[in-house]
């Protein structure tokens, strides 16, 4: 079994409204993120690859 893993950082914002005004979460506030893609496959392609690397840095 071949794998390749990509591990991408980012962040993002929200506010939850139907909070009281003076609750914390009620103001714009926001998050860091850290998702980790791992491509798995039996085979190589004919290039030597799970997937080209590239279409999955592409595709994020």
């Amino acid at each position: 079994m071949y794998r390749i893993t990509k591990e991408f950082h980012f962040s993002a914002s929200h506010q939850l409204t139907s909070l009281p005004r003076e609750h914390q979460c009620a103001r714009l506030h926001g998050h860091n993120y850290i998702v980790e893609v791992e491509l798995s496959a039996r085979d190589l392609s004919q290039h030597g690859f799970v997937r080209d690397y590239h279409d999955l840095v592409v595709s994020a």
